[in-house]
């Protein structure tokens, strides 16, 4: 009875249906000893999720009615969960990168720095089916809350998925084809 390649199935469906659609160029990053640290360029990204505007409002009593007013809008938080190749020549470096931008938050010491250290744009490109750029979400005044934990997969050794919550201002989109 002729069988079935599990291997060969494996192979045709990572072609035709890739793990990730979004790439991500991170900014650079020194961490608070001024010390560069090499950032993972470009970034394969399985998921991006952010979060609604939020409008948040105050009342006013105003001839014995409640007016409401429009006080503070915020987006707050985005999320992006990568993939990342554990080959020799860049195993994992996107775990240092994280830290480092933490450490311009809060410093060994406990101290916490400046928004205008910390504070940068992320810029993710989703992809279409074939590869090609659709469009450009730039993630405003954002910096990482938490970096997360690697998720390795039993299919893959070398592979591992990790995801980094952010915090945010805004999140702005822009339809283009390019990458940078």
């Amino acid at each position: 009875m002729p069988g079935i390649s599990l291997t060969a199935v494996e192979n045709d469906l990572q072609d035709i249906v890739p793990l990730w659609r979004f790439l991500v160029t991170l900014p650079d990053i020194k961490d608070w000893q001024g010390n560069s640290v090499t950032t993972p360029q470009p970034m394969r990204i399985q998921k991006f999720t952010i979060s609604m505007q939020t409008i948040s409002d105050e009342s006013e009593p105003i001839a014995q009615w409640a007016k409401h007013f429009a006080t503070t809008s915020t987006v707050d938080s985005a999320s992006l969960t990568m993939i990342e190749s554990g080959a020799p020549s860049n195993a994992y470096e996107s775990l240092t990168y994280w830290q480092a931008w933490m450490s311009l938050i809060q410093d060994v010491n406990g101290d916490f720095g400046l928004p205008s250290d910390y504070w940068q744009t992320i810029k993710i490109y989703s992809l279409d089916t074939t590869g090609a750029v659709l469009c450009r979400f730039d993630v405003i005044e954002a910096f990482p809350l938490h970096p997360g934990t690697y998720d390795f997969d039993a299919m893959s050794s070398s592979e591992a998925m990790s995801q980094v919550n952010l915090a945010c201002t805004r999140v702005d989109f822009t339809k283009t084809s390019s990458y940078p």
